[in-house]
């Protein structure tokens, strides 16, 4: 935990706590995974500490600090680099919706074409099945029409 102004960025401050863990367990670390808990007294490393700390700090309130700008920098990329990928990756997705939007248009105009052509299919298989018996209907009531005119008369 840190308290600092509220002017000052809390990226630089959380950059500065994670360099003074990193640092923190790079020197104490083998210390403190060799002894037990309960011989730890509070602040027992402090002394050496200060000095590192005392740097840090000094280095993190100077705002034109090289480390600082740099890491500034190395944030500012990564986050830039998050951003691009999430926008190509949208765009793709627009891309491959405007696409399925297309084949889908292309798939119900292929459909009402299809209809189409099977109900004229359906008509002309009914005409040439149904035609010949129809055919021979009307010459058969024309041929009875005839008689019939001839013997009434």
């Amino acid at each position: 935990m840190t308290i600092v102004e509220s002017s000052f960025s809390s990226k630089v401050a959380f950059h500065a706590l994670d360099d003074l863990q990193k640092e923190f367990w790079q020197s104490h670390g083998d210390f403190f995974r060799s002894v037990k808990n309960e011989r730890l007294r509070p602040f027992h490393l402090q002394s050496k500490f200060d000095r590192f700390v005392e740097k840090t700090k000094t280095v993190y309130l100077d705002s034109r600090s090289s480390q600082h700008l740099a890491k500034l920098n190395a944030d500012l990329s990564s986050t830039v680099h998050v951003m691009k990928t999430t926008v190509d990756e949208m765009m793709k997705r627009g891309t491959s919706l405007e696409g399925l939007s297309q084949t889908s248009s292309a798939i119900v105009a292929g459909s009402r074409q299809f209809k189409s052509s099977a109900q004229e299919l359906e008509f002309a298989l009914k005409l040439k099945q149904f035609a010949p018996i129809a055919l021979m209907m009307l010459l058969i009531l024309l041929l009875v029409y005839m008689v019939y005119k001839r013997v009434v008369r």
